[in-house]
């Protein structure tokens, strides 16, 4: 079995058009009529992993913290579509969210971000997850905190292979004090 922990981070993105109909002041409010302006996708490092791990059929759980909102509720069931097990503790607040304004060439302009609900994966609530103990292989996102990554690195670095995806480079340090124990860092471009 493979464990993943990590964040669901939900990506909304807001692509600004120009006015639509000639001769509309350019100087009115943003149009957002077209189709496809908005777009709400379901994301994270480690909810992609498990997701593209349970297309290829293999045996996956999802570890994680979701807030109690529509966007936690919806990123659990595209989870248990795509085949995999989910071990999500639901907490009060908003489930992660980005937010990108784009411009018309779709390069994003403005991001907010919103990661608190993140904080919750403790490394009480990952070892808890009875599932664990029979992994094989646990994968860790850079997005939940240092504490767990550790806490996990040195409880089953022995026993699983354990992968590393920083998810962003100011997350790299984060595995530095147990680098022995993982079996492999996966850095993106």
């Amino acid at each position: 079995m493979i464990i993943v922990i990590g964040g669901v981070i939900n990506s909304i993105q807001i692509k600004v058009t120009p006015p639509e109909k000639e001769g509309q002041d350019p100087n009115a409010a943003i149009s957002l009529t077209k189709k496809d302006n908005i777009k709400v996708i379901s994301a994270g490092s480690g909810y992609n992993i498990a997701k593209y791990l349970a297309q290829k059929g293999r045996d996956v759980m999802f570890v994680s913290a979701v807030g109690n909102d529509a966007l936690g509720m919806a990123a659990e069931e595209e989870l248990k579509k795509a085949g995999v097990k989910t071990d999500l503790r639901i907490v009060n607040g908003v489930t992660p969210v980005d937010v990108e304004m784009q411009n018309i060439l779709g390069d994003v302009e403005m991001l907010r971000s919103n990661h608190q609900v993140l904080a919750e994966i403790s490394p009480k609530m990952v070892l808890e997850c009875e599932q664990i103990e029979e992994a094989d292989i646990i994968v860790m996102d850079g997005s939940i905190p240092q504490e767990t990554i550790e806490t996990v690195a040195k409880e089953y670095g022995g026993r699983a292979k354990v992968f590393y995806d920083p998810a962003g480079a100011v997350n790299g340090s984060k595995v530095a004090s147990v680098l022995q124990e993982i079996y492999c860092v996966m850095p993106g471009r």
